[in-house]
């Protein structure tokens, strides 16, 4: 009785909740009962599984409960006894909740086991190819996938006012997808000083070298532009704020990045530091912006 929990039954209808951390799926709930004669008293048990907490007895609900022991199916004393959730239907949660229903009795459990698979959710659209109906201004069908939702320098995706608009993502491999997920933008678009008319938008689906290993001729000192500086996505156009990349004052100063496979290059779009243009030349001192 020492390794045993008790519920007393004040207000009708004990319950007893587990927390597994995270959503899982559960397969079936293996319940002991105790061995003396409040074992046999161990019936009418409804167990459910839950998304979140709910701090009053739980409420029978069809779409979370997993499996019911009736009045006439008692534990024997200190039984264990396997119940598994009927086949039906798939009950993913957080919660597993045991109620002891009809009954003026305390509920005794002396172990409490549960069968499940821990739900891993991998979002397999990140960094991958996306492409989209067009592009409005500086933004790129890449910003919907690169894993950062909660930073307001990662601009959006987003496209011009076309009809119809559209966006997709290349996943590169066959998975079945259990859900989608779409996290609205949460600052404003670049202002209409930076943006650009659909006709010198950069003709790029997809920015293959952003975040790729990038090194150049020589580094500057000021400003601590390094060659990363040009690929980091960052549409910053001011040499100040450590945005830009940099080279010394020397005859064929070049710059590069490893683009880490092979690639069909269509474009390469450059940006020249404090006036935003897009160019295709640098000057002796080359400053690059964004790749």
């Amino acid at each position: 009785m020492h390794s045993c929990t008790i519920v007393r039954n004040i207000v009708g209808n004990p319950w007893w909740q587990v927390d597994l951390a995270t959503p899982h799926i559960v397969r079936s709930v293996t319940i002991t009962a105790c061995s003396d004669i409040w074992g046999s008293r161990l019936r009418q048990l409804i167990i459910d599984v839950l998304r979140r907490f709910e701090p009053r007895s739980a409420i029978r609900r069809t779409n979370t409960t997993c499996a019911i022991v009736l009045r006439h199916q008692p534990f024997a004393l200190g039984e264990t006894r396997q119940i598994p959730c009927t086949s039906d239907q798939i009950f993913k949660g957080r919660y597993v909740r045991v109620t002891q229903r009809g009954s003026d009795l305390d509920m005794i459990l002396c172990e409490v086991q549960v069968d499940g698979i821990r739900e891993h959710i991998v979002n397999v659209a990140a960094g991958k190819p996306a492409y989209q109906s067009s592009t409005y201004g500086m933004t790129s069908a890449m910003y919907a996938v690169n894993g950062i939702s909660n930073d307001p320098r990662a601009y959006c995706s987003r496209t011009t006012r076309s009809t119809p608009s559209w966006w997709k993502v290349d996943l590169q491999s066959n998975y079945i997808v259990n859900s989608v997920t779409v996290v609205p933008c949460q600052q404003p678009f670049p202002s209409s000083k930076r943006s650009r008319s659909p006709q010198r938008e950069p003709p790029l689906d997809v920015n293959v070298a952003r975040g790729k290993p990038a090194k150049q001729s020589s580094s500057a000192n000021l400003y601590k532009c390094e060659a990363s500086k040009a690929v980091d996505g960052m549409l910053i156009t001011d040499k100040k704020k450590n945005s830009c990349s940099l080279t010394k004052s020397q005859l064929g100063a070049w710059w590069e990045v490893d683009l880490g496979a092979v690639y069909e290059i269509h474009a390469v779009v450059i940006t020249s530091p404090n006036s935003g243009e897009l160019i295709h030349e640098t000057s002796e001192i080359a400053h690059v912006c964004t790749g």
